[in-house]
């Protein structure tokens, strides 16, 4: 058992239930951290937890990998990077808690949802609608150049179904990485900002401005056939529709209202919804799917079986992948990985992702692995640099919620809210510098000051209160509200 690595697996799985036994108010709350565990748990510690299980099948899950010189010393690394990466991230996430909140802990994580103060858009409407027209022509324009690589895509990859033409596709669109910008982030950012715009005012003209900027980033994002960004995107969506601003939840005497509660039932729609539509892109694209039999039944069930696997799986299995080839095969790489600092410092880049697949794969098409953060910062800098990284990442999460937590009651926080969640979710698909960069983080933030550059300030000033107010209150006088 301590070979095949299944006893690992027990043991790991103990100490998982023990971490969310002690840890459940922070792990499940609507923060940034608790969308960063979430996923972790979901996308990664699953997967690695039910492989030694399942290694005998796994040949038939996965059949361009060759998983079987898997040893349960590849399996105890990958536990410790992922179920003891957690928990080095909670504990530094409640170090940091505890130095700015004079050593207290963190016993229930913050409550980025739910809060609801005025009615009043605090970014620019009229900077929103520029810079999102502009986005889409220039998106747009740019992807025109590969009208023909996309109808092959279509023809070949979703109706005749044919995995490799996708990927044969994907390839040749993802070489222009200012279009993966523009497609994956920068487009998608203006879209639910213009959704928020019209939860906000109610506005008729922003609410059709709103639906044609999403449905035209839907078909730009098909376009690409980028579904993990596809997902990602829905998911930004369900979150602003689920428990995000709406002035259609204003009471009509147009008071202030707190402590919405999170619509449970809904956001469960809308995650559903966003996993339909995976099941729907890998039946057009898989030809298992397709022609899994002659009723129904048996290709639902195939497509469903397909989705959950690489659910759980896909970035699963880059966890032993990597703590087998790092370092008995291959040195670590260091920050090689890093095409900014490469292109800066004029170094040979390392692409971890691809060599890890080559090394395990039998099929003739170059693919690649994904790897969350914690598994870059193992094959980047060993045991030490795994450590190093959970810890910074336990604090820029908590730093992320301290501040977003004392802007969630404002449009353009809310706008906030989604960016750094995401930011979160993808932490749990790639690398940090990756995520920072190439899928939001920065890009994110540079956006949100595109629209509220005056609103920065008055997101952390506090307005003061006025003489009467205060001369009221210093007297003991009934009234505990400022005059209108």
């Amino acid at each position: 058992m301590l070979e095949d690595g299944r006893a690992y697996a027990m043991g790991a799985a103990a100490i998982m239930v023990l971490l969310i036994v002690a840890q459940r108010r922070l792990i499940f709350s609507p923060s940034v951290l608790g969308v960063y565990c979430t996923a972790t748990l979901i996308f990664t510690v699953v997967g690695v937890l039910v492989m030694p299980f399942v290694r005998p099948h796994l040949r038939a899950i996965f059949p361009r990998l060759l998983l079987q010189g898997l040893t349960g010393r590849d399996f105890l690394y990958a536990y410790i990077i992922v179920v003891g990466g957690l928990a080095v991230v909670l504990a530094s996430y409640q170090a940091a808690h505890a130095i700015s909140h004079g050593g207290r802990l963190c016993r229930q994580g913050p409550r980025l949802v739910g809060r609801v103060k005025g009615s009043v858009l605090d970014f620019s409407l009229s900077a929103l609608v520029v810079w999102a027209s502009l986005s889409a022509l220039v998106t747009a324009t740019m992807l025109f150049q590969y009208r023909s690589s996309i109808r092959l895509g279509v023809v070949e990859g979703f109706i005749a179904a044919s995995p490799g033409a996708v990927f044969t596709v994907r390839r040749s669109i993802d070489s222009n990485y200012p279009l993966i910008l523009m497609t994956r982030t920068i487009l998608p950012f203006y879209c639910v900002a213009a959704w928020l715009a019209w939860r906000v005012t109610g506005w008729r003209w922003v609410r059709r401005f709103a639906i044609g900027m999403i449905a035209m980033s839907l078909v730009m994002l098909f376009s690409i056939f980028a579904k993990g960004a596809l997902v990602a995107y829905l998911l930004m969506l369900a979150g602003l529709g689920a428990w995000g601003y709406s002035r259609r939840g204003f009471p009509r005497s147009g008071r202030q209202t707190e402590g919405f509660s999170l619509p449970t039932r809904k956001l469960a729609l809308y995650f559903t919804g966003a996993f339909v539509v995976l099941c729907l892109f890998y039946y057009v694209s898989t030809p298992a799917a397709r022609h899994a039999g002659k009723g129904p039944l048996s290709a639902v069930g195939t497509v469903l079986s397909i989705s959950l696997t690489r659910l759980f799986g896909r970035l699963a299995l880059e966890m032993p992948m990597y703590t087998h080839l790092f370092p008995d095969v291959h040195e670590h790489y260091g920050l090689t990985n890093v095409g900014l600092l490469n292109r800066l410092w004029g170094a040979e880049f390392f692409p971890d992702t691809f060599y890890v697949f080559s090394a395990f794969s039998d099929s003739p098409i170059a693919g690649s692995a994904a790897v969350p953060a914690l598994g870059d910062f193992y094959g980047q800098f060993g045991f030490l640099g795994w450590f190093i990284g959970a810890c910074v990442l336990g604090v820029l999460l908590q730093c992320a919620d301290s501040i977003l937590v004392t802007v969630r009651d404002r449009p353009s926080g809310v706008l906030l809210v989604v960016a750094g969640m995401t930011f979160a979710y993808y932490l749990t698909q790639a690398n940090l510098p990756r995520a920072a960069l190439g899928y939001g983080g920065v890009l994110y933030l540079l956006q949100w000051l595109s629209l509220a550059p005056g609103s920065l300030r008055a997101m952390w000033v506090r307005p003061r209160r006025p003489p009467a107010y205060r001369l009221s209150a210093a007297r003991g006088g009934a009234s505990s509200r400022p005059p209108a």
